[in-house]
């Protein structure tokens, strides 16, 4: 708050509010913040005194602010040269905000202009949907910086408005001064003004590129993934081919097993049927069992009767082979226990 005392002013009250951009020396998210400085003061030419707020200043230009009130020129300039002045020092930090603007943009451009379709290097940019977010929020950054270059000229207009018709009390010296700080402010918010208009231009040109650029390397991942997928189908067309021509030889070698299977059965069977003639015939084969016919008797002269006989060593026939039979079970019943 300030409080001066002047001379052969007219009653002249102004509240305003001046937008401008500033570093936050923040080390994430963006470097640059907007900020806003509010404004109060009231002349009066009847008593000559001055008052006014200043809320929330610059800490840029602060000091500058205290020191000029404190200084006789203060006292010595139409009260309005303090706002004007104010508007000047508040643009000085436009030129490293629109260079850092520009460097942005320049550095997304760089990585979408120089970006091969396909991605074909190893070094290549990656260029994503993020890119396109991020290009989103750097052209909302230009248009708020245009919304509010447009806002401190209209200001610079109404101060210049508002000192033509109550400047009566200046001198020639002290309103051309003003005129000259006001066109000055004027012309640079102009060049600043046509610099955003620039990279909003630039910005439109390079987010064209990008989703073109996006397009076509999804085009050609759909491409790649469709000539993927037709090889894949191709491998499981022909893997299916060979597998209904295997289980086809597979069909037909059971089908043979199977009629070989019948074939051994009947064979199994037939051999099955003659196991019985066979043992009887080995064993009446033998000399285990002998014929014997005993010729005539000679006492009586009739002849005796003709029979078979058993010879006495033939409970080792069934001995040993009641033997070897066990003896295959039992190598039997160990194999199958070994697998």
């Amino acid at each position: 708050m300030f409080v001066e005392t002047f001379t052969d002013y007219d009653d002249i009250e102004l509240c305003y509010r001046v937008s401008f951009f500033e570093e936050n020396h923040r080390n994430r998210g963006d470097s640059w913040s907007l900020r806003q400085t509010g404004v109060y003061q009231r002349f009066s030419g009847s008593p000559g005194q001055s008052a006014g707020i200043i809320l929330q200043p610059s800490q840029r230009i602060r000091p500058w602010i205290e020191e000029y009130l404190r200084s006789a020129k203060f006292r010595s300039d139409y009260p309005m040269m303090l706002h004007v002045l104010m508007l000047a020092a508040l643009a000085a930090t436009w030129t490293s905000y629109v260079q850092h603007l520009s460097t942005q943009l320049r550095e997304l451009d760089e990585k979408v202009s120089f970006s091969s379709e396909p991605k074909c290097r190893r070094y290549d940019y990656e260029v994503c949907f993020a890119d396109c977010q991020t290009l989103h929020l750097f052209r909302s950054k230009l248009l708020r910086a245009s919304l509010v270059i447009d806002d401190n000229l209209q200001l610079a207009s109404n101060f210049a408005s508002l000192t033509s018709e109550c400047g009566s009390g200046m001198t020639d010296t002290q309103e051309r001064e003003l005129s000259n700080n006001i066109r000055a402010y004027t012309s640079e918010m102009a060049i600043h003004k046509r610099n955003i208009a620039f990279l909003l231009d630039e910005s439109t040109n390079t987010a064209s590129l990008l989703s073109k650029l996006l397009e076509a390397r999804m085009s050609t991942s759909l491409r790649v993934i469709n000539q993927t997928m037709e090889s894949n189908l191709s491998l499981i067309r022909n893997t299916s081919t060979n597998t209904l021509q295997e289980n086809l030889t597979i069909a037909t070698i059971a089908k043979q097993g199977t009629k070989g299977s019948r074939k051994i059965h009947a064979l199994t069977l037939i051999a099955t049927l003659y196991l019985p003639a066979t043992l009887v015939a080995t064993v009446f084969s033998s000399n285990l069992i002998q014929w014997k016919d005993e010729g005539d008797d000679p006492t009586t002269g009739s002849h005796f009767k003709a029979h078979y006989t058993v010879v006495s060593e033939f409970w080792i026939y069934v001995v040993s082979t009641l033997v070897l039979m066990v003896t295959t079970l039992v190598i039997a019943r160990v194999l199958e226990r070994v697998d």
